[in-house]
């Protein structure tokens, strides 16, 4: 979105990032008609090169014009002094060197706007996060509710589809420790084990697609299904 594009100007190194919160005023050459001030990002390990090379790798750059702006990890950041018209020679052949001429021009007005509109849309952007969370935080609660009638549903059909009618069976919620889950399982599975016995006959005289179709491996003499959700997927 807006806000990220803004953002990433800020960031960076120093052939990509907005020079605006980088560059001084006194670092340009203002006022001129003829000359002025290009920024050009130099890698770090050219530096000797950028500094041996600059003053002929084009006509019309003012000799010992170069300035060290700035420095980061990559790149340092020279200022130096060129003919307005030599412009785009200059950039072209300092692209050939590997060196990038950056597209700056010392405007305080347009530095004002771009800085406004950044905490304009931050705090655009914190507002929406704000009323998207008290939303989700309302919204939440009714999704879940829907979710727990389905799985009631689920587990009433499911009873009636394995035992048959009339429907004599009650249905509960456990909801153990995480150390106790196959503890609580093994217990269930014990005190409900006859019920095992009543299913196998109402398999017997019923299709597989009517109770069902438990998979052998999932079946319980029970009818159970473990709800999941929160940070560790239960």
């Amino acid at each position: 979105g807006a806000v990220q594009a803004l953002q990433r100007k800020q960031a960076g190194n120093l052939s990509v990032r907005d020079l605006s919160e980088v560059v001084r005023k006194d670092n340009c050459l203002l006022g001129s008609e003829y000359l002025r001030t290009v920024f050009v990002a130099v890698p770090k390990t050219l530096y000797k090169d950028f500094l041996a090379s600059y003053e002929t790798i084009t006509s019309m750059v003012v000799p010992r014009s170069a300035e060290k702006v700035a420095e980061d990890a990559e790149y340092g950041l020279f200022g130096v002094t060129i003919f307005q018209r030599a412009l785009a020679d200059f950039t072209s052949k300092c692209r050939e060197e590997r060196y990038t001429v950056r597209d700056f021009i010392w405007d305080e007005e347009q530095m004002e706007k771009d800085r406004a509109a950044i905490v304009e849309s931050t705090s655009a952007q914190e507002t929406m996060q704000l009323q998207l969370s008290e939303w989700v935080k309302a919204s939440f609660g009714d999704a879940f509710v829907a979710w727990i009638h389905l799985k009631a549903l689920r587990v009433y059909v499911e009873s009636v589809l394995r035992y048959g009618l009339p429907a004599d069976f009650c249905c509960a919620t456990i909801m153990p420790k995480p150390k106790f889950e196959a503890k609580t399982l093994l217990k269930l599975d014990k005190n409900y084990a006859n019920l095992g016995r009543q299913f196998a006959e109402v398999q017997a005289s019923t299709d597989d697609e009517a109770v069902g179709a438990v998979p052998e491996d999932e079946y319980k003499p029970y009818v159970w299904f473990e709800i999941r959700w929160g940070t560790d997927s239960r």
